[in-house]
């Protein structure tokens, strides 16, 4: 399931071999992939909330073995695209532009650097902490107070998005129209954006300790109920973008939806799924880079690339993932240093 999820985030940041010319066609299909990032938090959060039940760790250990997995890689990757970003710029000779780059640091940190995706790591550091400190609730409460919390906090986050509220990556702000002073101010920012972070993740959470209260093991023969579930789901987003109305799903929607699809599907558990699922936070994390070096590639042969249909989306999505494969596959034979660059356990 990681694995499709990161192949999905290859998907929707193709356009950087081709300087984002996609047709219609391969535009939708990178819509449709916008349910990855709900569905890594959905599974991530099953996971951890299946393991912590209302038992845990204390506070300390567990926040250092969160904060090493997630915001170590997060801090060293930032620093390497932000690096590779002003590399590309001054090659360019465009000094003003790298001038600029650093007007906003707060931006930088919020954002991951120039990583397009990396944002996504405080956000699920975030949901673990929010998820670690509500356990005890989420493994005692009825089934149907916790349906009641998923409905409202999915109305809650539904509205923080629609009032522009919400983390803005293009702005590295969260409630920038409801306390647009405070952004100012960039202890009150960052503080800001990690609580509009608690905000999203809130319904995503609800989801998850449902799953792990009503979902079989995974040892055990499936119903077909999860999987006939997730693909209704998954349905909802383009059936209301035909009416006009795909922004009122809320995103735990199709998160929700693609997590039960992954669970319900018949896949052999064997080593290269083992492989795939331990490679992927690897490949999310260096995925960028071969992009880029894809798109240098062309640049520099003088190769005219078309705007990608959607079989182009496709082909140069698993090209890209397969490079992407190779170089944590790598990594995993090298010593700590490299397992601990693409957070290999």
């Amino acid at each position: 399931m990681r694995g499709f999820g990161a192949l999905g985030v290859i998907c929707v940041h193709v356009g950087i071999v081709v300087n984002n010319r996609i047709s219609p066609a391969g535009a939708a299909l990178q819509a449709w992939f916008d349910f990855v990032v709900a569905f890594f938090l959905v599974t991530a959060l099953y996971f951890a909330l299946r393991g912590e039940k209302a038992a845990s760790a204390p506070w300390g250990p567990w926040l250092r073995q969160r904060f090493d997995r997630l915001m170590v890689p997060y801090f060293i990757w930032s620093a390497i695209y932000l690096a590779l970003h002003v590399l590309k710029l001054c090659l360019g000779h465009q000094s003003g532009a790298v001038r600029s780059l650093f007007q906003d640091p707060v931006g930088l940190l919020l954002n991951g650097g120039t990583g397009l995706a990396l944002y996504f790591l405080p956000l699920l550091f975030i949901s673990l902490v929010v998820a670690h400190a509500l356990r005890t609730f989420l493994a005692s409460a009825p089934l149907g107070l916790l349906g009641l919390g998923l409905a409202g906090t999915a109305v809650a986050a539904s509205f923080m998005k629609d009032t522009g509220n919400a983390y803005d990556l293009g702005t590295a702000t969260g409630f920038n129209h409801a306390l647009p002073g405070l952004n100012a101010f960039p202890p009150a920012r960052l503080l800001l954006a990690l609580l509009a972070d608690a905000v999203r993740s809130l319904p995503l959470i609800a989801a998850a300790a449902i799953l792990v209260r009503t979902l079989p093991s995974l040892k055990k023969h499936s119903p077909a109920w999860p999987l006939l579930a997730g693909v209704s789901a998954l349905a909802v987003p383009p059936l209301a973008a035909q009416f006009g109305a795909s922004g009122y799903v809320p995103e735990v929607v199709a998160g929700t939806g693609a997590f039960l699809v992954g669970w319900g599907l018949p896949f052999p558990a064997g080593r290269m799924a083992t492989v795939v699922g331990a490679f992927s936070y690897g490949v999310y994390l260096v995925h960028q880079v071969v992009l880029e070096a894809m798109q240098v590639v062309a640049q520099k042969t003088q190769l005219e690339l078309p705007s990608l249909t959607l079989g182009g989306v496709i082909l140069v999505s698993l090209i890209a993932y397969g490079l992407s494969m190779m170089i944590v596959g790598a990594a995993s034979r090298g010593g700590p240093f490299l397992r601990r660059l693409f957070a290999l356990r």
